[in-house]
């Protein structure tokens, strides 16, 4: 019979064929299709680029508390 490790493998390797098949299909579509190619590109990179310039990294009017549940602080240090 069979170990564990081995059928591991030859469904490993099963799953493995299956999905470089289905990735060949997929990219051959897309090599074919040229608004699929755009629609693909386009849209992450403007996205990229909006987000790039619209988000800022600066931090400003953050009120900020301290909680001591524990007491172990002692005001005024």
């Amino acid at each position: 019979m069979f170990g564990l490790s081995r059928a591991r493998q030859l469904i490993g390797s099963n799953f493995g064929h299956r999905l470089l098949a289905l990735l060949g299909k997929e990219f051959r579509q897309i090599r074919r299709d040229r608004r699929l190619q755009i629609s693909l590109i386009v849209p992450p990179t403007l996205q990229l680029l909006l987000f790039g310039f619209a988000l800022d990294a600066t931090v400003s009017n953050l009120r900020l508390g301290i909680v001591d549940d524990s007491k172990s602080l002692k005001a005024g240090n």
